[in-house]
């Protein structure tokens, strides 16, 4: 059974199928409307260096429930899930799902800005110079000829768990997914590990460099470029960072039997662990993408304009922890 605990509580979370909730106010989700519409107004849109530069400053003007619900999902060390609920979308207002992301960059920008506005109280927004064009705000629709890819959008297969961008050292902190058009037309999934429920051989082999993780096919084949061996698990040995993804993960070295049995046997340990997350349009969703996987269920897309509809992003805690992954320092690309 899935759970939810309001983290205006500061109750822990138990269970790997519980999730925190921030249920904002009408005024509240009016104030952050209010300055999404000032933004797309003040910059040119959501990529605008200047508004990037900007967002620290604009972030404090953000309800202050919102900024200390942010703030406790970010030091809490049990909290792997938060669900801001209430955000304002105006679904007559807001244009037609766009049949790819390419094509999504003049549309839903007003929704961009909240989704910029609202991640911006747990950190820096980076991007990827391999993904979408580099762009900060990225777009999640389900594309015509892409139904059974391994990317987000595919369709017809279930999205399988991953880590966000598994394979590199500069990998969000957090991603952001800001629901805005049939949320409920498949379910984002999430999963975590429980290191009890690990024998504790398997566990002391996840937390050595004995795999690698390769690029997912929504990145330029460039993005693999000097990978090297990782461990799965690393950290607090109680309450350890994952680092994994289900498709794209295997052994480094072809005949180590040992680390062949730890990763399918972590593969099922999560598989079996596999929560989904309510969402609807209005919420959004943000996963520690250092204590969870996450993924999708499958759905038949429509492909008439109304098709699901999210915008992601992906935030830092410290920018000049990506500083060795970004060619130009004066842009928040990877890549």
């Amino acid at each position: 059974m899935t759970t939810t605990t309001n983290i205006e509580s500061g109750a822990r979370v138990a269970g790997p199928s519980a999730h925190h909730v921030l249920d904002l106010g009408i005024g509240d989700a009016e104030q952050i409307h209010s300055q999404a519409r000032d933004c797309a107004a003040r910059y040119a849109n959501t990529e605008d260096p200047q508004f990037h530069e900007d967002l620290g400053e604009l972030a404090e003007h953000c309800p202050p429930a919102l900024r200390r619900g942010l703030r406790r999902f970010r030091t809490s060390v049990h909290a792997e899930t938060l669900i801001v609920r209430g955000l304002t979308v105006d679904d007559e207002a807001l244009e037609p799902t766009p049949p790819s992301w390419s094509q999504a960059r003049t549309v839903g920008v007003h929704h961009a800005f909240t989704a910029a506005l609202v991640a911006s109280a747990l950190g820096e927004c980076i991007g990827w110079g391999t993904q979408q064009a580099g762009r900060l705000i990225t777009d999640i629709v389900p594309t015509r000829g892409m139904e059974e890819s391994l990317v987000s959008s595919s369709s017809a297969l279930e999205l399988g768990w991953h880590t966000e961008d598994a394979f590199s050292d500069y990998r969000a902190d957090y991603v952001g997914l800001f629901g805005l058009r049939d949320t409920g037309a498949a379910a984002t999934t999430i999963a975590s590990v429980d290191v009890d429920e690990l024998p504790a051989a398997v566990r002391a082999t996840l937390f050595e460099e004995r795999f690698i993780t390769h690029p997912d096919d929504a990145h330029d084949s460039e993005a693999g470029a000097g990978l090297r061996p990782t461990p799965i698990l690393s950290g607090h040995r109680e309450a350890p960072l994952l680092r994994i993804d289900r498709d794209f993960t295997e052994v480094h070295t072809a005949d180590d039997d040992v680390a062949h049995a730890a990763l399918r046997h972590v593969r099922a340990h999560l598989d079996e662990r596999i929560v989904e997350v309510p969402m609807r349009p209005g919420d959004m969703v943000f996963l520690d993408n250092r204590k969870v996987v996450h993924g999708r269920r499958p759905f038949t897309p429509r492909y008439d304009g109304t098709d699901r509809w999210l915008k992601r992003v992906n935030v830092v805690v410290d920018l000049t922890r990506t500083a060795a992954g970004r060619h130009d320092l004066e842009r928040r690309i990877i890549g």
